[in-house]
């Protein structure tokens, strides 16, 4: 079956990408789909002068669950290239990620990779640059 929504939205706020995962009723679990529309975003992000940050966030009552387990017994890998897990473990984004476990604040708090608000949610991992 095909999902007739993206897996991964993405909005342009003025500098800013918002990144959403949009599988709600699977509570936003890491499949295929999900890795390579995140390892997308973060090429746009870092293709584009015009974007300062990326936040992360989830469509939904949850950010994310971690992996689709019941995609990945079918054999199916939520990985993305050389970015990894879920498009972004083994490397992240160039420019400063938030990952917003709610709907993103208004108006966004500023960030960079050595602020404490710059934290990776476990179901992602890492940060790999910084």
């Amino acid at each position: 079956m095909i999902d007739a929504e993206p897996a991964v939205l993405t909005e342009r706020r003025e500098r800013v990408l918002v990144i959403t995962i949009n599988r709600p009723e699977q509570r936003n679990a890491v499949n295929a789909a999900v890795a390579e529309g995140i390892a997308a975003a973060l090429d746009e992000l870092d293709g584009d002068a015009e974007l300062s940050i990326g936040v992360i966030t989830g469509a939904g009552k949850g950010f994310c669950a971690g992996m689709d387990l019941k995609a990945f017994v079918t054999g199916e890998r939520p990985w993305a290239g050389d970015r990894g897990f879920a498009g972004i473990t083994q490397r992240s984004a160039a420019k400063p990620i938030i990952y917003s476990p709610s709907r993103m604040p208004t108006p966004l708090p500023t960030a960079s990779n050595t602020d404490s608000a710059v934290r990776p949610n476990a179901c992602l991992g890492p940060q790999t640059n910084g």
